[in-house]
């Protein structure tokens, strides 16, 4: 049940062209805050919103009447263009992972945003298993934490799961492959985890296959002030371990199933 404050948030969706477009609509939808669709492509776009019940805009401005905020689920390289056109017209965003290329466009968006609520999808601060790790890290109860390992993974590269032509798998419109596309999740959780960001970061990519003409797995290694490190994997290569998270510290460790206090 939807709180009725809720009901008066419209929301529209700019562009169906990630893979959690659909269900970012279909969620919308259900809650009755879906009102309208735009999209780049516009027969993709038609075709999502028949699908919802709602109606495809191709004009800007007409979408942007229909709306109180935005989720964008386009191509990355269209983001910032995105964020500015909804922000400059007061429209409240969420955009989809990862924000931009460079750290100047993420920087851009975030000024252009400064007067909406902006958001990035970044699900793995929700999810239940890390706000207990976040708690007891706070709670001091892991004592100083030394170090941490996220993996993102799954195995898109190896199944082949996008086809020819996607722009998941295109460098221009994607930014990179495996480890961005994933592991962008892993550096946001050790960051939220450890409060304060890395000010070290060094890292590599590969391409274990063949299956694209872009990295499909890559790793990173993050360093705090404080002496903490933290490894980030992400990867199209896996058939397991999807955020798989460990965090050590000098009075115990915290890993998903696993909680060891005093151990020393």
């Amino acid at each position: 049940m939807v709180p009725k404050y809720f009901m008066a948030i419209r929301f529209g969706m700019m562009s169906m062209a990630h893979v959690h477009a659909e269900g970012y609509a279909s969620e919308l939808e259900k809650k009755g805050l879906l009102a309208a669709i735009y999209d780049e492509d516009e027969g993709r776009g038609r075709e999502a919103a028949k699908k919802h019940g709602v109606e495809y805009f191709p004009d800007l401005d007409a979408f942007f009447n229909r709306v109180d905020a935005v989720l964008i689920a386009s191509p990355t390289n269209l983001h910032l263009t995105y964020v500015k056109e909804a922000a400059s017209r007061g429209k409240h965003v969420l955009v989809e992972k990862p924000l931009a290329f460079k750290r100047a466009e993420a920087e851009q968006m975030v000024s252009y945003a400064s007067r909406v609520t902006f958001g990035i999808c970044f699900g793995s601060r929700l999810s239940p298993i890390n706000a207990a790790v976040k708690g007891l890290i706070s709670a001091g109860t892991l004592g100083r934490v030394t170090f941490m390992r996220i993996r993102v993974a799954h195995s898109a590269a190896l199944d082949k799961w996008f086809p020819p032509g996607n722009w998941f798998i295109d460098k221009g419109r994607s930014g990179g492959g495996g480890l961005l596309d994933l592991g962008v999740h892993g550096v946001d959780l050790l960051y939220w985890l450890k409060g304060e960001p890395p000010t070290s970061v060094t890292g590599m990519t590969s391409r274990a296959t063949s299956a694209y003409e872009i990295d499909d797995e890559g790793a990173l290694i993050m360093a705090w002030p404080s002496g903490t490190m933290g490894v980030v994997e992400g990867a199209w290569t896996q058939r397991a371990g999807f955020n798989f998270l460990e965090v050590y510290g000098d009075l115990g460790t915290a890993s998903p199933g696993c909680l060891v206090i005093n151990y020393t």
